[in-house]
């Protein structure tokens, strides 16, 4: 009797035991199956997260490109100077307008009283001035030097772009002015380089020489500007 029952409890505790092991394989698969399913869907929520991120810097980006244009839009133009507008695209998706305002000769009025009196029509200088619209903010980052009749070379001053700087405004300015002093009848623009800037002369040689295409004139040092040059062609 007591043999029969030590096998009764045996056989009831494989029993318990297979079903034990049943249920703990099937919880350890759910619980793999459940950190599975977990993984994935915080790979789903970052990737939704990431795209939000995304379309709220395109938002971003393009309010200040309405921003930049209204304002460009809105800029006075003096009188008796010809108006140029350039809109480019920066890195980040933001559109940027870049105005240069050309003062023009003297209107045919004007040039028909003074020739009457004998006085050249002709404006002995002119001047270029440049105006960046970036961020929704207004920028005059271009220091030219005035352009004197008769003259087929331009000189710029100074290109400074302040906190808006390695974002290519930079060389869009210099590449639309090579643009505006070409149809002025410029063949040359040169840029001088200030001992100030020194410490800085390699970053100055890179963005002359190494992004926009001119050439070294004169070796900058601490005791004598640079010079450098482009043709315009």
């Amino acid at each position: 009797m007591e043999i029969k029952c030590y096998v009764a409890i045996t056989v009831v505790l494989i029993i318990l035991g297979g079903i034990l092991w049943k249920t703990m394989k099937s919880l350890r698969w759910d619980s793999k199956f459940y950190r599975e399913m977990n993984e994935r869907l915080h790979e789903v929520n970052q990737g939704l997260r990431d795209k939000i991120n995304e379309d709220e810097k395109a938002i971003e980006e393009l309010e200040l490109s309405v921003s930049n244009l209204q304002n460009a839009l809105n800029y006075k133009q003096q009188d008796e100077f010809k108006r140029h507008l350039f809109i480019c695209n920066l890195d980040e998706g933001q559109k940027i307008v870049i105005l240069f305002d050309e003062e023009l000769e003297h209107n045919q009025e004007l040039q028909q009283k003074l020739n009457e009196r004998n006085i050249s029509p002709l404006k002995y200088s002119r001047k270029l001035e440049c105006v960046v619209f970036v961020d929704g903010k207004k920028e005059m980052p271009l220091l030219m030097d005035s352009i004197f009749a008769g003259q087929v070379k331009a000189t710029i001053g100074d290109i400074n772009c302040g906190n808006f700087k390695n974002r290519g405004i930079g060389s869009f300015v210099v590449q639309n002015l090579c643009i505006i002093l070409k149809g002025m009848g410029i063949e040359s623009v040169n840029a001088s380089l200030s001992t100030v800037d020194y410490h800085k002369k390699d970053k100055l040689y890179n963005f002359y020489l190494g992004k926009n295409g001119f050439h070294l004139v004169r070796e900058l040092t601490e005791d004598k500007w640079g010079l450098v040059s482009k043709k315009l062609e």
